[in-house]
Parts: structure tokens; C-alpha cells; sequence
């Protein structure tokens, strides 16, 4: 018979351990680990202020950067300049003379040579001294200066030529309270032989008058070219065939000489059309292998003028006072016409006519001393360019207060 067991035998079976411990019994409920906190509407507006906030600056900084990318890359000027205007009738003879006190100029000259080689009869040797007119000038007194025979001219690379036989030099006039230099025309040959004498229009002094008054005053020049000096084999050419070449070759020289002349004149400069002389020179004819070498040589010359001085000497023939340079802008309107002295030297310019004259402003000068400037102080810059009649300058972009460092962002324009 089994045994009987009471109620207190039964032992209930043991529980798992619990997944969270208990508390003990000392510990307060308060003091339960925190748990993350709920984000609440407040927490949520703060965020989306600064947000904002961010995007705000953002765009600043975008809209400044764009800001100085306009002011530096994009800063630009434009200055107008507004000259002064004169319009004077003219009806005046002006005394000239190289490096004169009234109406100065100075011959320039431009050199061209071509050659073509042909066939040869025979060859000889030669030798030539070089020679060309010179004019002779006094400005020492107004009675005739005589130079005797063998005077030797001085070229400015030291070269000398000498006089074949005596000249006389008539003395100076005046002309409009004004010294014109009297003068005659005549031939001065080579010292020696050879081609380094074949030189281009030049000055001369007079060596003979060294530590005399006279020196510095009494001097020659030459419109044209020395020519003939050679020392060497000279080609033998049928005659027929040389005409030939010899025109051809002109031909080609004469329009290339006058283009040199006018491409070397200076922008304020201007001289004559009929002033405007094309010398031809025909080289010796040099034996090469293949035959001969048929050679000319064009010099084109012509007296030069300064436009400014002109301009100046009519504004005050017309009774204008102006302080500033000025130039002509209506030349070719004008009746200019030169004469020359029994001597054939140039003695003075014939002008008549209405000009229109107009003030010279340096503009590059003037950007050059403004570039980087404030505003404000281009007056201070102003006073120094009499010429300027009125000036308008404008920036961009428009909030920039000084005007940009680099001359090349500048625009001119001239004004009426």
C-alpha cells in the first residue's frame, strides 16, 4: 500500500530566474535607471529655427561671395573726355628752317633697294668716291660767309666730304621778328673711295670753324643721299638689257619707298605730298657668277613737320590763348604750300584757310595717373591736364567708390 503524503511534502518545483532583478527592498522607485526622454513640440521648433537659421547664412555667404566676385572681376570705367574746340581763319607765310626758332623741321628719309641679276659681257675694276648737294646754311650774321675751296663738311658718323671749288653764303634775314638762315646749295665729294660713303641725308658740321663763333652757327644738310662710291669688280651689260632692268626695278622701288616714308612719319607729323621726292640710284654693276647684279637703290625723303607747332603758331595768329598743346584736325582742308630761296632751300610755309583746332589730351597718361584712385580725388588730377574742357567718368558697378587699378579696365571716349 503506498504511502500517504501530506500536503507539506508536496515541494513545488523551482521558478526560473526573473529577466529583470527585483528591487531590492531599500531601493526607491524614484531610483530606476532614466529612460530617453520624448521629444516634445518645443524641442522640435528650436530645431527647425536653427535650421532656418543655417540656410539664411548660407545664402548670405553665397550672396557675398557673388557680391565680390562683381566688384573685383567684373569693376570697370568709362571716362569721356570733352576737349576744347577752336575755329580760326588763317592767311599766313611761317618761316622755316631746320630746328628753326619759328617753324622747325627735319627731313626724314626711308631706303629701299632691289636688285636682279642678268647676263654679262666682261667685268672691270673701278673705283669711285661718292657725292651728293648739300645745302649750306648761316645763321652767324647777316653779312655772306665764303668757304674756300677743299672746306671739308663733317657727316655725324665722322665721315668728310670737301668742296670742289669756293662758295659764298648769304647771310641771314629776319622774318616776323624771327631768324631765316641764309643759304646756298652746292656738291660736296667723298674723301675717299668705297661704298661707305653712299650715305643716307645727313647733317654736317664744318670742321675749318672749330672754337670759332661760326662753328655753331654756319653748318650743311643734305635732302638727298651720297651716291657713286664703289670699289670693285664692275659687270659689263649689254645697254638695252640694263634700261630694262633699271626701269623695272624703279617701278617697284617707287611705290614701296613712298609707302616706307608715310608708315615712318609720326602720328603728329605731317609733310607735303609735293614736298615728297623719290631719288633713285643706280648701283655700279657688281660681276657674279652668273652674269651681273643689276642694283638701284630709292630714297624717299620729304621735310617733316610738327603738327603742334603748326597748330600753336595759327591759334595765335587767330588770337587764341591756350596754354595746352593742340593739333589740326582738318589739314587736308587747308592751302599749304612751301617756297623756296633763289638757293633752292626750303625758306617758308604758306597757309590759309579755316582751321579747326582741338586741345591734346594724353588720355593713357591721364588713366595711368587715376587707376586705383578714389573717385573723389580725380579732381586733384584734373588740374593738370589743361586740355580737358569736361570730363564725365562712370563705374560699375555703380556701388564701387574707387576706379580699377588696371589701366586696361578703362574705356575712353571723347565727348562733342
Amino acid at each position: 500500500m503506498s504511502e500517504k503524503r501530506s500536503i507539506q511534502d508536496i515541494v513545488p518545483p523551482a521558478r526560473s530566474k526573473p529577466i529583470r532583478p527585483r528591487l531590492n527592498e531599500d531601493t526607491h522607485p524614484s531610483e530606476e535607471s532614466p529612460k530617453l526622454p520624448l521629444r516634445t513640440k518645443r524641442t522640435r521648433a528650436k530645431s527647425g529655427m536653427f535650421g532656418m537659421l543655417g540656410i539664411a547664412l548660407a545664402v548670405l555667404l553665397v550672396i557675398g561671395a557673388a557680391f565680390a566676385l562683381v566688384s573685383t572681376v567684373f569693376h570697370r570705367a568709362t571716362v569721356t573726355f570733352t576737349p576744347y574746340v577752336f575755329s580760326v581763319s588763317v592767311a599766313e607765310t611761317y618761316a622755316i628752317a631746320p630746328d628753326g626758332e619759328n617753324l622747325s623741321y627735319q627731313t626724314v628719309s626711308f631706303e629701299e633697294t632691289r636688285s636682279k641679276n642678268v647676263p654679262s659681257t666682261s667685268s672691270q675694276h673701278v673705283e669711285d668716291r661718292a657725292q651728293g648737294t648739300v645745302t649750306i646754311y648761316n645763321e652767324y650774321s647777316t653779312q655772306a660767309q665764303r668757304l674756300i675751296t677743299n672746306t671739308r663738311f663733317e657727316a655725324e658718323n665722322g665721315l668728310i666730304y670737301r668742296i670742289k671749288s669756293p662758295v659764298t653764303v648769304p647771310g641771314y634775314t629776319t622774318s616776323g621778328g624771327k631768324k631765316v638762315p641764309g643759304s646756298i646749295e652746292t656738291t660736296v665729294y667723298a674723301d675717299e673711295v668705297g661704298d661707305s660713303y653712299n650715305i643716307a641725308p645727313n647733317k654736317f658740321t664744318i670742321p675749318g670753324l672749330a672754337g670759332s663763333p661760326q662753328f655753331d652757327s654756319m653748318y650743311a644738310r643734305s635732302n638727298a643721299s651720297m651716291t657713286g662710291g664703289f670699289v670693285g669688280q664692275k659687270a659689263v651689260v649689254e645697254e638695252a638689257i640694263r634700261t630694262q632692268v633699271i626701269n623695272e626695278l624703279k617701278s617697284e622701288l617707287d611705290r614701296t619707298a613712298r609707302a616706307g616714308l608715310s608708315d615712318k612719319v609720326l602720328a603728329d607729323q605731317f609733310f607735303l605730298s609735293d614736298t615728297l621726292t623719290v631719288e633713285f640710284i643706280e648701283q655700279p654693276d657688281r660681276a657674279v657668277d652668273s652674269g651681273a647684279e643689276i642694283t638701284v637703290k630709292a630714297v624717299a625723303s620729304a621735310p617733316v613737320f610738327s603738327d603742334a607747332q603748326l597748330a600753336t603758331l595759327i591759334a595765335s595768329a587767330g588770337g587764341v590763348s591756350f596754354d595746352a598743346p593742340l593739333k589740326i584736325t582738318n589739314r587736308d582742308q587747308l592751302m599749304l604750300q612751301i617756297e623756296k630761296t633763289s638757293g633752292g632751300a626750303l625758306a617758308s610755309l604758306v597757309v590759309s584757310g579755316d582751321a579747326s583746332l582741338v586741345s591734346i589730351i594724353d588720355t593713357d597718361k591721364f588713366v595711368r595717373e587715376v587707376a586705383g584712385k578714389d573717385q573723389k580725388s580725380v579732381g586733384s588730377v584734373l588740374v593738370r591736364y589743361p586740355g580737358i574742357k569736361d570730363l564725365n567718368l562712370s563705374v560699375y558697378p555703380f556701388w564701387r567708390q574707387t576706379l580699377p587699378e588696371n589701366p586696361s579696365k578703362f574705356t575712353v571716349e571723347f565727348g562733342e
